[in-house]
C-alpha cells in the first residue's frame, strides 16, 4: 500500500487565497475605472443631444423674431416666448417643437431686451436633475454654455465660446424662481430689432440716444475727404483748408448770435448757393446760380447768369 505522496506548490491547481484576493481587487477597480469612464461618456453625450436640442429652439425663436420684429421686449424682465407663436410662425405651417430634452429637462424660449440695443435671444433647459459640466469645445453648438458661479457670489454662463454675465438678467427679473440658476444649460443668440444710435456720432447728448457716441474733441480726419453727406449743418464758422464741391444746394444762414461764415480755396456748387451770412472764397466759386443776401468776397466769380448785365 502506498502511502501518502506530497507535491511541490507550483505543481498544484487553482488559486491560493492572497491571488484570488488580489484579482478580484484590481477586477473591481477595473470595472470601477471603466464605469466611470461609461458615465463620463453618457453625460457627455447626454449634454452634447441637450445643447443641440437647445440649439434648435434658439435658433428657431430667432428666425420668428427676425419675422416679427414687433415682438421684441422694451427693457426691463425677460420675455417667454410661447411655443404657440412658434409653431405658427411659418407661413402659416403649423410644427410641432421638442419641449424637453434627452434628460427630460423643460426648454423654454426668451427674448431679453439689453441697453445697448441688441435683442438676446435665451433658451434654457432646466428641470430637477441639473447638471453643473461646462459644455467642452467640442460640443459642435455655438453660444451654449451652463451656468455656474461667477467666483464673486453671482453666476455666469460658461461655455467653450461664450462667457456671459447673468447677474444683470436675474436683477432684471423676478427673484423667485430665479431666471438663471447653477445646473441650468443656456444657448444664446443675439438679434438686432432697431436701428440704434451707435453709428453716429453726437456732437451733444441726445436724451432720445443714450447709446450715441458723444464728439468730446476736433473731428480730425487726417487730410482724407468727407463723402456721402446729406446735410451739413454748422453753427458758427466752417474753413476748408482743401477744396470743395457741393452736389446739391448750399446755403449759408447767419444765425443771431452766432458769425455763420464759409472760408474756403475753391467752392464748386451745382445746384442753388444761396449766402444769407458771409463767405469768402479766396480763389474760384463757381455756381450754377445764385442769391446773395449777405456779405460776398471773392477773386474770380463763375456763375451761369447775371442779372441786369449787358451783353
Amino acid at each position: 500500500m502506498k502511502g501518502h505522496q506530497s507535491y511541490p506548490r507550483r505543481a498544484r491547481c487553482g488559486l491560493g487565497l492572497f491571488e484570488a484576493l488580489l484579482a478580484v481587487a484590481v477586477l473591481t477597480v477595473t470595472a470601477s475605472l471603466l464605469a466611470q469612464t461609461f458615465t463620463a461618456w453618457t453625460e457627455r453625450r447626454t449634454l452634447t443631444a441637450e445643447a443641440r436640442a437647445l440649439a434648435g429652439l434658439a435658433d428657431t425663436g430667432r428666425q420668428w423674431l427676425e419675422r416679427n420684429t414687433g415682438g421684441a421686449p422694451a427693457i426691463g424682465p425677460p420675455k417667454e416666448v410661447a411655443y404657440a407663436d412658434l409653431e405658427s410662425g411659418r407661413a402659416g405651417a403649423t410644427y410641432l417643437l421638442p419641449k424637453h430634452t434627452a434628460r427630460r429637462r423643460e426648454m423654454t424660449l426668451w427674448l431679453w431686451q439689453t441697453v445697448s440695443g441688441p435683442t438676446l435671444v435665451l433658451a434654457r433647459a432646466r428641470g430637477p436633475e441639473s447638471t453643473e459640466q461646462v459644455p467642452g469645445p467640442g460640443i459642435g453648438v455655438s453660444g451654449v454654455g451652463t451656468i455656474v458661479q461667477d467666483g464673486r457670489g453671482g453666476i455666469r454662463m460658461a461655455g467653450p465660446d461664450i462667457s456671459l454675465d447673468m447677474n444683470v438678467i436675474n436683477s432684471a427679473a423676478p427673484p423667485d424662481p430665479p431666471f438663471a440658476r447653477k445646473g441650468d444649460l443656456f444657448v444664446a443668440r443675439s438679434f438686432w430689432t432697431g436701428q440704434g444710435c451707435t453709428p453716429y456720432l453726437f456732437r451733444v447728448p441726445n436724451p432720445d440716444c443714450t447709446d450715441g457716441n458723444i464728439m468730446k474733441s476736433d473731428l480730425d480726419l487726417g487730410g482724407h475727404n468727407l463723402t456721402g453727406v446729406r446735410n451739413l449743418n454748422v453753427t458758427g464758422a466752417a474753413t476748408f483748408e482743401g477744396n470743395v464741391t457741393v452736389g446739391g444746394d448750399l446755403t449759408v444762414t447767419g444765425a443771431a448770435g452766432f458769425a455763420s461764415e464759409v472760408t474756403t480755396p475753391d467752392l464748386t456748387v451745382t445746384g442753388k448757393l444761396t449766402v444769407e451770412g458771409s463767405m469768402e472764397v479766396k480763389d474760384t466759386l463757381a455756381a450754377e446760380s445764385g442769391a446773395l443776401d449777405g456779405h460776398l468776397i471773392v477773386r474770380d466769380l463763375t456763375v451761369q447768369t447775371c442779372t441786369g448785365c449787358t451783353p
